[in-house]
């Protein structure tokens, strides 16, 4: 490849890459909304972005309760 050429890439997101842990249901997460990748040499150098929807939110394990806190945990929300 010579500098300055274009290359097109491909690759696909796990969807766990894009879930959180809802510990009161057990599950993994991915929630519906937009995502933005972005691609450059880094943070502050971003050369290309792209985004994609989910549509729904997305089951994407689900667990099992084993080691259940026995006090309430007071977590952090929007």
């Amino acid at each position: 490849m010579q500098p300055n050429q274009p290359q097109t890439i491909s690759f696909v997101i796990d969807a766990k890459l894009l879930s959180s842990y809802d510990a009161p249901n057990a599950v993994w997460m991915a929630e519906a909304g937009v995502y933005s990748i972005k691609v450059g040499a880094s943070s502050t150098n971003i050369q290309q972005t792209a985004t994609f929807g989910l549509p729904k939110e997305m089951v994407v394990e689900k667990c099992h309760k084993v080691l259940a806190p026995q006090v309430e945990i007071k977590e952090l929300s929007k």
